[in-house]
């Protein structure tokens, strides 16, 4: 794999796991069997669905800064310093 760059194996290995993806959750059944026999191969692949255990990061970081940002927004609004003084970013 030395003559392929970063990127071309992310797009291969994205392309690979849809199909995977695709095979593995097209029934309850085929779910169960792939996430069984995936697990015994130290790999743990989750669907990303809203009722699932585990959060998709991907998504969990704009969700804290939006629920961050409202916090704040309404404290300033609330309390109503004369000063605001913001550390870090």
């Amino acid at each position: 794999m030395s003559g392929i760059d970063s990127k071309e194996r992310m797009q291969m290995l994205e392309a690979m796991l849809t199909v995977i993806a695709q095979y593995g959750y097209q029934d309850a059944k085929t779910a169960r069997g792939f996430f069984h026999h995936a697990q015994s191969i130290v790999f743990h692949a989750l669907p990303d669905h809203f009722y699932s255990p585990i959060p998709n990061t991907a998504h969990l970081a704009e969700q804290v800064y939006a629920t961050d940002a409202v916090f704040y927004h309404s404290m300033i609004r609330m309390v109503q310093p004369r000063q605001v003084l913001e550390i870090g970013a």
